[in-house]
């Protein structure tokens, strides 16, 4: 979509090119004008419940990304801490367990998006996961397989809720991209 967030997230969700939309900027807050529904207010609209697993730095500068969603999962808590600063990966799939367990029959369908910034530099090594070698592009990648470990466990989860994960599409993207030379 774009090369920096703040244009990728509301494209994203809006399900338009970046290059299509038009943008409000005020101080560090970028706000979508609206041109069209947000598929998260379609989708709830039709009886889905919607949720956002996200953290300060979206519900801050990005307030118009949430439009649509009924439920706002925090993952950084009241602090103001910087996403690049705190992992989030292990957070964000809690709080989007937490979200689907308050339908333990799961009865209504569900539109959950789950936002973190791993992996985003400065790009920290995690115990436990894989070594990539040395380097940035090592690290990255490091913190390409720790989310990827929670993403694994979440996906692990609706496979445990019979039929939860046949009746549910799970789409893994990532805002912007990272170039190492």
């Amino acid at each position: 979509q774009s090369s920096a967030t703040l244009l990728s997230i509301p494209s994203m969700l809006a399900g338009r090119p970046v290059g299509t939309m038009n943008f409000d900027r005020k101080q560090d807050t970028l706000r979508a004008r609206a041109a069209d529904e947000p598929l998260a207010a379609t989708l709830q609209r039709h009886g889905y419940r919607t949720g956002f697993v996200v953290d300060r730095y979206v519900t801050n500068r990005l307030p118009a990304a949430l439009d649509g969603f009924e439920s706002l999962e925090s993952i950084t808590g009241e602090e103001d801490v910087s996403p690049w600063r705190a992992r989030q990966a292990a957070t964000a799939v809690t709080r989007a367990i937490e979200f689907l367990e308050r339908d333990p029959g799961y009865l209504q369908p569900f539109f959950l998006t789950i936002y973190t910034a791993d992996p985003h530099s400065p790009y920290v090594e995690h115990p436990g996961t894989r070594k990539f070698g040395k380097g940035g592009g090592a690290r990255y990648d490091n913190e390409l397989a720790y989310t990827d470990q929670y993403i694994g466990m979440l996906v692990e989860y609706l496979r445990a809720k019979p039929p939860l994960l046949d009746d549910t599409i799970v789409i893994v993207s990532s805002d912007h991209g990272e170039e190492f030379n």
